[in-house]
């Protein structure tokens, strides 16, 4: 399966509301419906982490958060060779996510120094966010 593409596409995350699992969900193509990924937590885990799995069910990556910290943090792992590939992070420790959403910064690799390669701003929850590339 092709991941990228000359034009701008549009994806759309469906949350299975019905799960049992917990966090899981699929991102889809908009205009023809089809599955790209799907997102599998579990809601009877300890650990905060979730599965990012290609359409076929393959699993790609592995996102934990660590639960105990000033800000927030996700870190994704590779799950074929176990490196960290990106780490996603507030950008400050107070924010109000009912009042026009929250920035959120992504580095490549396993850790969150220098400049953020990725800056995510808005609300995802109502489909109005805006993805910037910050460093090359």
């Amino acid at each position: 399966m092709t991941y990228c593409y000359n034009e701008p596409t549009e994806f759309l995350v469906k949350e299975n509301i019905f799960s049992l699992s917990g966090d899981s969900f699929k991102i889809k193509r908009e205009s023809d419906g089809q599955v790209f990924f799907k997102v599998k937590g579990n809601a009877f885990s300890i650990k905060d982490s979730k599965k990012l799995l290609s359409n076929d069910g393959t699993e790609l990556y592995k996102m934990s958060e660590k639960l105990v910290s000033f800000r927030d943090r996700m870190y994704i792992e590779d799950r074929s060779t176990g490196e960290r590939v990106l780490t996603v992070r507030k950008k400050s420790i107070l924010h109000l996510p009912v009042v026009g959403g929250r920035t959120v910064h992504v580095w490549k690799g396993g850790d969150d120094e220098g400049e953020p390669w990725l800056e995510i701003k808005g609300s995802i929850m109502r489909k109005n966010f805006k993805l910037t590339v910050l460093a090359s």
